[in-house]
């Protein structure tokens, strides 16, 4: 967490959950990361993010009352159905930012960092639970071209989400999936390790990679 992170958690749990939502410059660092994201994404992508301001509520709102209508209960599919599931599913997007980028534990030797706040990502097995995968996020920094964004396979790890990729990419819907192998993960976690004891003791971890 630095402060070219628009969700920068340092700054407190509120500001990463959705306060950055209501600061001008952080909201506008938010969305050139998001357009550089999305310039190489497929039509179907493009097509939604220039209309979501009324798809998104067509779908999340409109669609549930529509349905509910059927059996006389537009009211009910309008606000629950629709208003609080979509509010619902907004603020477990926002746990990622906020309870994910937490207070560390000192002996997780893959996240600590003596000279740093105590304050990064690391494992939330709520947000694992309620985000369908995503709270594994301290491995998800540390390899974040992974796309299953976990260490382990789904059926060892809670993970519908590389459940729902992988489906994808059988059914030739999704493509060049990546994967970061147990010996570069190894690797990684020494590199980690030598940082600390080279901030814990002068003159240590000399061999640490860059």
């Amino acid at each position: 967490d630095t402060a070219s992170d628009p969700h920068n958690r340092e700054e407190g749990f509120w500001h990463a959950h959705f306060g950055w939502l209501f600061s001008v410059n952080r909201f506008t660092l938010s969305m050139r990361e998001h357009d550089r994201v999305v310039r190489g994404l497929g039509p179907a992508v493009h097509f939604h993010d220039r209309h979501y301001l009324y798809w998104d509520p067509l779908w999340s709102l409109g669609f549930p009352a529509a349905v509910a209508s059927l059996w006389g209960d537009v009211r009910g599919g309008l606000l629950l159905a629709g208003a609080f599931r979509w509010c619902f599913v907004q603020h477990i997007t926002f746990f990622v930012n906020s309870v994910a980028h937490g207070e560390r534990e000192p002996n997780e030797p893959h996240a600590f960092d003596p000279a740093a706040s105590g304050i990064g990502p690391r494992v939330s097995l709520l947000t694992t639970l309620l985000a369908l995968g995503e709270g594994w996020h301290d491995y998800h920094h540390l390899f974040p071209w992974d796309y299953a964004a976990a260490e382990l396979d789904a059926w060892d790890q809670w993970n519908p989400t590389k459940v729902f990729i992988d489906a994808c990419s059988a059914a030739g819907l999704a493509s060049s999936r990546r994967r970061c192998s147990p010996a570069f993960q190894e690797a990684r976690r020494r590199q980690l390790l030598d940082r600390c004891k080279s901030s814990a003791t002068p003159g240590a971890g000399k061999a640490a990679l860059t």
